[in-house]
């Protein structure tokens, strides 16, 4: 028979396990025109519950997150975002939350497709 002793100390080690387990890393999309949207972005993302750490990249428009899965999911971070006026991957913006954001992250076109519309050659 086994001790509760042991049991109780098999279930304590479960979840410090569980609890220190490494975050997920993801990456995706999510539309921003500048610093001032980095800078939105990446707060709004940090202040979820279960992300880590995000970072924005201007350049791409790619945010990379680390996350804990137990606490949330890649289809919840993406609502959250989008619910604070970015549009992901697969969310269209909030309206609502959008018009509150500062001008230049209102802008619907991303800045990558329009520096991809100056760089087409023209014949």
């Amino acid at each position: 028979m086994k001790s509760p002793f042991f049991s109780l100390i098999g279930i304590i080690l479960l979840t410090s396990l569980l609890a220190c387990s490494k975050p997920a890393t993801i990456t995706f999309y999510v539309e921003g025109a500048c610093e001032a949207c980095q800078e939105v972005i990446e707060q709004e993302l940090e202040k979820m519950e279960g992300v880590v750490t995000a970072k924005w990249d201007y350049e791409t428009s790619l945010v990379t997150l680390a996350f804990q899965t137990e606490k949330v999911s890649e289809d919840d971070i993406q609502a959250y975002i989008a619910d604070k006026g970015f549009a992901t991957q697969f969310y269209p913006p909030n309206e609502t939350a959008r018009k509150d954001l500062p001008a230049c992250c209102q802008e619907s076109i991303s800045r990558k497709l329009k520096r991809q519309e100056l760089e087409i050659p023209h014949h």
